[in-house]
């Protein structure tokens, strides 16, 4: 029997933090606006675009550090790969574990704002670093207010993005055409507009990360450590900001519910995040990893995983793993699964636990490699 263990009571207050911390950039976004006319860098901006057999240098810009996001930017970064086959790419992010999420997909460069005031000594290094160098095009997928500040102070003939109340930042901005209502996928219409072209609007390439063979061997090892024998593993993670997150008593009806579908016993393993101080129950294994791609690969060999909308679910989606994703307060057609083996779940208390366990069980065998 399962043996409840409290919940993290300092999760409360960080939840109220990051309301007043949304509410603090949104009254910002003014000044931001204001900044743009005096502190842009136009000095090789050109008014025409330039063709794309001409462009050899991009940068692209996204100030978000949330996993979640993170992930979202890969097929917006293969699209570019696939528009510009031989341009060399410099990706700008805002911290340098984000790095991590991109490996092996042939970007060149990484930069990183680290946008705080803490950092801000290393902010300014960062940006005169990389207004030395002349870009051919400089492509913000978002329109928040640090991405197209960090362009405007950018060296670059072309400053691409959508249409907003920063577009004193750019040099060409263009309307959003919301082919595909995912947030992942809802920024594939920008580069088509760039041209005049159809190309990859309505289609799209991959969601997921390169995962090399020597990290999907560590990812089975790792899970087989914990795991042994053929029962069928499954692996839950309980964090999740503001409202998406569950009580442990809700948790213990979902797991509840999967064991009373299941014909023999299930291994649970919780993964631990750093907010999660002890495990739902005591007599269960976990997992825990400060590498996010150490933790892609784990959960990539177990037969699944069951989170909330967070970023550890679309980041084992990305990693290929089997996905059932608890969507309480938002929706699944912006933020759902991309994967073929993914489930959604709107109605905690009336989960369709036998028909997801038999997709699980006759996907038990997982490819080795990306």
């Amino acid at each position: 029997m399962m043996q409840m263990v409290s919940e993290n009571p300092k999760l409360r207050i960080k939840n109220h933090l990051r309301k007043f911390d949304r509410y603090r950039k949104n009254k910002m976004s003014n000044i931001a606006n204001l900044m743009l006319s005096s502190v842009g860098n136009h000095r090789y901006s050109q008014s025409s675009l330039i063709a794309a057999d001409e462009v050899k240098e991009i940068l692209i810009v996204r100030s978000n550090d949330r996993v979640g996001n993170t992930v979202f930017l890969i097929p917006f970064i293969r699209q570019v790969q696939h528009h510009y086959p031989n341009a060399n790419i410099t990706l700008l992010l805002n911290k340098r574990w984000q790095q991590d999420v991109f490996a092996n997909m042939g970007i060149e460069t990484f930069e990183f704002a680290n946008l705080s005031f803490s950092s801000l000594s290393q902010c300014v290094k960062s940006v005169r670093s990389l207004r030395k160098r002349v870009f051919d095009l400089c492509l913000s997928p978002s329109v928040s207010a640090q991405s197209s500040v960090l362009c405007s102070l950018m060296s670059a003939r072309n400053k691409i993005s959508y249409t907003s109340r920063y577009d004193n930042a750019f040099t060409h901005t263009f309307p959003v055409h919301k082919v595909y209502s995912h947030a992942a996928l809802c920024n594939l219409s920008l580069l088509p507009q760039l041209h005049s072209s159809e190309l990859l609007v309505n289609s799209w390439n991959s969601h997921q990360i390169s995962i090399s063979e020597e990290e999907c061997r560590q990812g089975f090892e790792a899970k087989t450590a914990l795991v042994a024998d053929d029962s069928l593993c499954l692996t839950f993670f309980r964090g999740a900001r503001g409202d998406k997150k569950l009580t442990d008593v809700e948790w213990l009806n979902i797991l509840r519910q999967f064991e009373r579908a299941h014909h023999q016993p299930i291994t649970w393993i919780e993964i631990m995040g750093p907010e999660i101080e002890a495990p739902l129950c005591r007599n269960i294994q976990t997992y825990r990893s400060k590498s996010l791609r150490e933790l892609a690969c784990f959960l990539r060999h177990t037969d699944g995983f069951i989170s909330c909308d967070t970023g550890p679910l679309h980041l084992a989606d990305a990693a290929g793993a089997s996905c059932i994703g608890l969507y309480t307060h938002t929706d699944p057609a912006v933020y759902g699964l991309l994967g073929e083996r993914c489930f959604h779940v709107t109605d905690l208390d009336n989960i369709d636990a036998a028909t997801i366990l038999q997709a699980l069980e006759s996907a038990k065998v997982l490819p080795q490699a990306a």
